[in-house]
């Protein structure tokens, strides 16, 4: 468990997501505006997994180095 590996999975879920809203969004505008309002959220829980698997990847590079 790499930390840049998980900088790369964070950022393309991020990218799958929001094309994901833009993709629902021009296709289904009502489906959309649920989505869009959705979406803060989601990148809010996003960010703290984020932080926490960036924190257990650096404990972990920590633990190996001893």
């Amino acid at each position: 468990m790499n930390p840049d590996d998980i900088v790369e999975a964070f950022v393309a879920t991020i990218i799958l997501v929001v094309m994901l809203v833009v993709a629902v969004t021009i296709w289904n505008q009502d489906i959309g505006m649920v989505l869009v309002d959705l979406l803060p959220g989601f990148i809010e829980i996003m960010v703290w997994l984020f932080v926490g698997g960036i924190i257990v990847a650096l404990l972990l590079q920590l633990v190996e180095e001893f």
